[in-house]
């Protein structure tokens, strides 16, 4: 039996795991992998952010005990990006030895990843051309904010009617990191930019669960980042026998366990679609898996309307909880705007008023029928605001978010009432007949400590 899963948020306050992810849910345009926690910045989008980047290797480093500032010294190994204009203007070069004001600690030879800034114009540095001016009146001019190069990146500075200094900017140093010589050589076969993303994700798919760390959580990163349909394209190099060792491998990284099940989803058989339900809960705890949401959903696409007629009934039976009847919800969104082919519409519609039933979901799911517009649910959801009058289950312990779910009717109600459906009328008397003070009763039980 699944257990309900709690999360602690301050003091001895405990909630539902369901309730924290329906107060955090974003709207999907906002997201990428539906079923991806977070995802940390890729290399490759770090790449692009920064002015430039190197992998340098470690000489030497000087505490700063004795002097005004620790000192690092480097040598470059390779310049990963950067326009060549504000390279030369900063004098990096590969070969080229670096001073770096920060204590890089390591051992001499060690691979380091340095992330730079372009300094400005306030640099001071060694002349490196002569040049004549175009009029002995020529006024030194400020360097050229980054990525703008319609003019030098040079300083210039005016010496004489004859001549005139360029003063290379200065660089900052503004991150770094240890890397193995494995990351190098993937740093350095990043794919680029120009490629489509269905290729990018061809170069980071065999990276998937590499030995290093690194390279693993970056790979997973980019899939992370990608739309649906770009994930969906990588299904002919996808390997089942390889995901599944994935998913079963408890070491696996529960941020990366829905990403995995969706991928099994894609390329998976029958014998697939019952491996994936084995694995939703964890099988010491009996717990709904963390990333089971993305177990769900590729069993959905293994099994698509059969599969959710099948599995529903012990979603929406005591037997489940919170977690992972929010997990369900979560799957019927990713169908309805990823999927719609795989299931009925009229099912989804049906599985959502049954998830609204329960207090805790109920805000989400009424909010849910509302943007898809279903009106045909009116009656369930006045049902689902007459039981809220009950005063017992005001004082419940649920009590705070079953009242908040006050809002998501009336909001579905007013919208449904603007509609053009057959409900219209039948929600805009209904509307006036709802308490309005129920919304302020709803705010002081969340006021109470």
């Amino acid at each position: 039996m699944i257990s309900r899963l709690t999360v602690r948020l301050s003091g001895s306050v405990f909630l539902p795991l369901a309730i924290v992810l329906a107060l955090l849910v974003l709207p999907r345009s906002l997201m990428a992998c539906p079923f991806c926690l977070s995802p940390p910045q890729s290399f490759s989008a770090q790449l692009r952010l920064c002015d430039f980047a190197i992998v340098a290797e470690l000489i030497s480093m000087r505490p700063g005990d004795n002097e005004p500032r620790p000192v690092s010294h480097l040598r470059i190994r390779c310049i990963l990006s950067g326009d060549q204009k504000l390279l030369k203007a900063c004098h990096l070069t590969t070969g080229q030895t670096i001073q770096v004001p920060s204590a890089i600690s390591g051992k001499p030879g060690e691979l380091f990843l340095l992330y730079g800034a372009h300094g400005g114009s306030e640099a001071t540095g060694l002349a490196r051309t002569f040049v004549k001016p175009a009029s002995s009146r020529e006024n030194a001019g400020p360097a050229s904010p980054p990525g703008e190069w319609s003019r030098s990146p040079f300083r210039t500075v005016v010496v004489s009617n004859k001549t005139i200094l360029q003063i290379p900017d200065r660089c900052e140093w503004t991150e770094h990191q240890l890397i193995s010589e494995q990351l190098f050589e993937y740093l350095r076969s990043l794919p680029p930019q120009t490629l489509s993303r269905q290729q990018q994700l061809a170069f980071f798919a065999p990276y998937l669960e590499h030995s290093d760390p690194a390279i693993a959580a970056d790979a997973w990163a980019e899939f992370a980042a990608s739309s649906w349909a770009d994930v969906r394209s990588t299904k002919r190099l996808l390997k089942p026998d390889q995901i599944r060792m994935w998913i079963a491998n408890p070491q696996t990284g529960p941020e990366r366990v829905g990403l995995y099940g969706l991928m099994l989803g894609l390329c998976g058989n029958d014998e697939d679609a019952t491996f994936l339900v084995r694995q939703m809960t964890n099988s010491a705890s009996g717990d709904f898996r963390f990333g089971g949401e993305g177990l769900l959903a590729g069993y959905l696409l293994l099994t698509g309307e059969t599969g959710l007629s099948r599995i529903t009934p012990w979603f929406l039976s005591e037997s489940s909880d919170d977690s992972a009847r929010y997990a369900l919800m979560q799957c019927l969104e990713f169908l309805e705007q990823d999927e719609p082919e795989l299931t009925l519409a009229q099912t989804r519609r049906s599985v959502i008023r049954g998830l609204a039933a329960n207090p805790v979901l109920q805000p989400t799911a009424v909010a849910t029928l509302a943007r898809w517009q279903d009106w045909e649910s009116l009656e369930t959801v006045w049902e689902l605001y007459l039981s809220s009058l009950d005063s017992a289950q005001l004082k419940s312990s649920s009590a705070g978010f079953g009242v908040s779910g006050l809002r998501s009717i009336r909001e579905f109600l007013r919208l449904c009432s603007q509609s053009e459906s057959p409900q219209s009328a039948t929600a805009k008397t209904l509307l006036q007949k709802m308490k309005p003070e129920q919304d302020d009763f709803a705010e002081d039980l969340f006021r109470q400590p």
